[in-house]
């Protein structure tokens, strides 16, 4: 076949290799232009067509990233065009079960949630997030890659190690049809994606039409995404109304365990949680992961007996305290208005704080330039329970956003609130 592999930034080379390797006559197109010259003429000695941009020529097959606009295919025309992570499905294999889990928030946490439950009940797991690639078992934590890609490329490489019985894989915009379980967290607000061209509904979706066995979506969402799920494929619902839902009480407070309360149909179970964590800020992650969990197969209280130990995920909600104050960090690619305003309406909501500091910190000037602080400003003054907002002061943005008080450090503002929200938005290697 004569094929046109759009963009090497998110791995168009890597599957550009795979079909290269069965005998096919590949051509690879740096739409986005970062490739370096050597890396270029490297490919070129493989055998690979380098191109910048798509040619007039007529193709068997094109392989294009979900988030890319029809405008970087055009003048090529083609046979036949799928997603990469529909090629990833086609031409990767797994030698042990997979869950995939894609999602607009949460799925970090879900997927760090699930190899905690799984490493309990004896699974040694690889566990593949924006945070790093890492084998997960009940004894240890092994750290394969610190930093990794959740696009669908990436599934290449890891599905070639061994030493691990179960995959939990979380990536972005779709799923790749690998999965025994394949789970969408929620979608949320539905942004737009491929230049405005899409909305994330159109990569999102992949993880339901491509799955083959059994599929865990929200119920609240639950006739968006049942329609294009294959009739000989099981679905499973969580949340309020779902086949699977966890709840909390209505009041907690911070500082003190709490109690977590999981359901499967007609099943019921109670679990301790510590207070090292903002636990409602979990919910969707605590229902998707249990719902994913009876989707393995596991019953209700085998699930319950593997929550025992779970302290949260590092950089989401950590929660500390000093005398009465607290402090809840927020450390994450995911950081956003919406992510803020949700924790400070867990904050308000479960725990009734009235006092909040909010302190924003971007990092560096590019990830300052990432966030929309109109919008974060706005989530602030919109909860009259925030009483003042921070920003770290950082080189060459000493005049940006003069209306907000600028620190040096979160600490020196901690014992001024009941509680400080320190939101730091980290770097990330997610598709655009």
């Amino acid at each position: 076949m004569k094929i046109l592999i759009i963009d090497l930034t998110h791995g168009g080379d890597k599957i550009g290799r795979e079909y290269l390797a069965l005998g096919h006559d590949v051509t690879l197109v740096d739409v986005y232009h970062t490739s370096k010259a050597a890396d270029r003429q490297e490919l070129g000695q493989e055998g690979f067509r380098v191109l910048d941009a798509a040619p007039s020529e007529m193709f068997d097959l094109v392989v294009e990233p979900v988030h890319c606009p029809d405008r970087l295919i055009s003048p090529a025309h083609f046979e036949r065009r799928i997603t990469h992570h529909h090629a990833v499905g086609d031409l990767v294999k797994f030698a042990v079960p997979v869950v995939e889990v894609t999602g607009a928030g949460a799925k970090t946490t879900t997927c760090f949630l699930l190899a905690h439950l799984l490493s309990k009940l004896g699974k040694k797991v690889l566990l593949h997030t924006g945070q790093g690639d890492f084998i997960v078992s009940s004894q240890e934590t092994i750290t394969i890659n610190k930093k990794a890609s959740i696009a669908p490329a990436s599934l290449i490489h890891l599905s070639r190690l061994d030493g691990y019985d179960i995959a939990v894989l979380e990536e972005s915009l779709g799923g790749c049809g690998l999965g025994k379980v394949c789970a969408i967290t929620t979608l949320d607000d539905n942004h737009p994606i491929a230049a405005g061209t899409r909305r994330a509904y159109d990569g999102m979706v992949q993880m339901v039409r491509l799955a083959k066995d059994t599929v865990v979506i929200p119920r609240e969402e639950e006739a968006m995404w049942q329609q294009d799920i294959a009739p000989s494929v099981n679905s499973i619902c969580f949340g309020e109304n779902g086949d699977v839902d966890a709840e909390l009480d209505e009041h907690l407070q911070l500082g003190v365990p709490l109690t977590l309360r999981i359901r499967y149909l007609e099943e019921r179970a109670e679990l301790g949680l510590p207070s090292t964590f903002l636990a409602p800020s979990y919910l969707t992650a605590f229902q998707c992961a249990t719902a994913i969990m009876i989707g393995l197969g596991y019953a209700v209280d085998q699930v319950r007996s593997a929550y025992e130990g779970f302290k949260g995920v590092p950089g989401r909600g950590e929660v500390s305290r000093e005398g009465n104050w607290y402090l809840v960090r927020e450390r994450n690619t995911e950081v956003n208005a919406r992510s803020i305003e949700w924790n400070i309406s867990v904050l308000e909501t479960y725990y009734r704080i009235n006092d909040i500091g909010l302190v924003i910190d971007p990092v560096d000037q590019k990830m300052s330039e990432n966030l929309d602080m109109s919008a974060i400003i706005a989530v602030a003054q919109a909860h009259p329970s925030v009483k003042k907002t921070y920003m770290f002061q950082r080189k060459g943005e000493e005049d940006r956003w003069n209306e907000l008080t600028h620190i040096q450090n979160a600490y020196d503002v901690w014992n001024m609130h009941k509680v400080v929200l320190w939101c730091t938005m980290e770097n990330h290697l997610r598709p655009k």
